[in-house]
């Protein structure tokens, strides 16, 4: 028994010092995440705007006085595209947002995109700590270079997800030195926007811990 429990204790300690050093290297590649700021609230929450909370009129008044803000656009809600409200940030790195709020509801989510291979997933582990579950797929990448990517969608704590990419189609690995492509917000709710098939957090490995379905 005591062999057995050697190698399980050896594997933990191992999984927790890689977390640990992809925290200590997002901080140093981010100091200051400004562009992840809370404001006065806990999360999920950004800027002030709490998600499941705040009211779309609220969430224009604080969008409008954030000094960071700029080219922000409300469009008209409809059935199918949410985003009310759509923006541009003055940070580094320098990103797009948007809030999507159903008709006479509080925002539902918020989603931000940093401009492509700024932000690395080590940084989001420092910002938000160890994930709780975490998928690999390969899928196209709609953004400038229009390619086949092996993806990782990342479960956080308090209902933050975010996906990151690796730009080799055969690359199927979970890294910190991923490319952040989305961060997502999402309302609390009394189940966490986590399928029930996605693997439990286990640091960072290959598709054979993560699968290759997302």
């Amino acid at each position: 028994m005591r062999r057995l429990l050697i190698p399980v204790i050896v594997m933990a300690a191992l999984l927790s010092v890689v977390t640990l050093a992809a925290r200590s290297l997002g901080k140093a590649l981010d100091p200051e995440p400004l562009y992840l700021d809370t404001g006065a609230c806990s999360q999920p929450c950004w800027h002030g705007v709490r998600v499941g909370t705040t009211t779309a009129d609220e969430a224009q008044r604080l969008l409008q006085a954030d000094r960071h803000v700029y080219d922000l656009a409300h469009n008209d809600p409809n059935p199918i595209f949410h985003c009310i409200y759509e923006w541009k940030m003055q940070t580094i790195p320098y990103y797009t947002g948007c809030m999507i709020i159903a008709p006479d509801q509080p925002v539902k989510a918020i989603e931000l995109r940093p401009s492509d291979r700024e932000l690395q997933l080590a940084a989001m582990i420092a910002q938000f700590g160890q994930p709780i579950a975490a998928q690999l797929c390969r899928r196209l990448d709609f953004g400038p270079h229009y390619r086949l990517a092996v993806f990782a969608v990342v479960y956080f704590p308090d209902n933050v997800t975010v996906i990151a990419y690796d730009g080799r189609p055969d690359a199927w690995w979970l890294s910190p030195q991923m490319f952040v492509k989305l961060i997502r917000y999402d309302q609390p709710a009394a189940e966490p926007p986590i399928p029930f098939n996605a693997p439990r957090w286990k640091g960072f490995a290959s598709s054979a811990v993560y699968g290759q379905v997302c």
